[in-house]
């Protein structure tokens, strides 16, 4: 925890400051969500199994409840077709969510699970903030 001496000015900065990390913590409660669609990417076939399958048990509490156990068998399986290339070398992770969303693709048939996880990730909004731009 950050702790600041601002002396016989605490009783405005220490509300202040307790204000704002409470406004920052609800503004960006589900950034732990997004992080966990990292999964899906041409990375996390290498990264240890533990780490995968929390972001998968992340996922699938919010978007598939009840499958948790489903998922994980779903990525062993699609865990090797990432490490043994295929249709997923040289792809990176927009790529790779396309291809499991897709319907004119097998990949969806066979995953199903993982496909309904790239088909939200591929909806969620880069940005909730409007575009700004500086007068010319």
């Amino acid at each position: 925890m950050l702790k600041l001496d601002f002396g016989h000015h605490a009783f405005v900065a220490s509300p202040y400051i307790s204000g704002l990390i409470h406004h920052l913590e609800s503004r960006f409660q589900n950034l732990n969500i997004i992080g966990a669609f990292s999964v899906l990417g041409p990375q996390a076939a290498a990264l240890g199994d533990d780490q995968n399958n929390s972001h998968l048990q992340t996922l699938a509490k919010r978007f598939l409840p009840g499958k948790e156990t489903l998922i994980l068998q779903d990525w062993q399986s699609f865990k090797e077709h990432m490490l043994g290339g295929g249709a997923f070398k040289d792809k990176n992770q927009a790529e790779i969510m396309t291809l499991l969303d897709s319907e004119c693709d097998e990949w969806g048939q066979i995953y199903p699970l993982l496909s309904r996880l790239a088909a939200v990730a591929l909806v969620i909004p880069v940005s909730s903030v409007n575009c700004e731009t500086s007068p010319q």
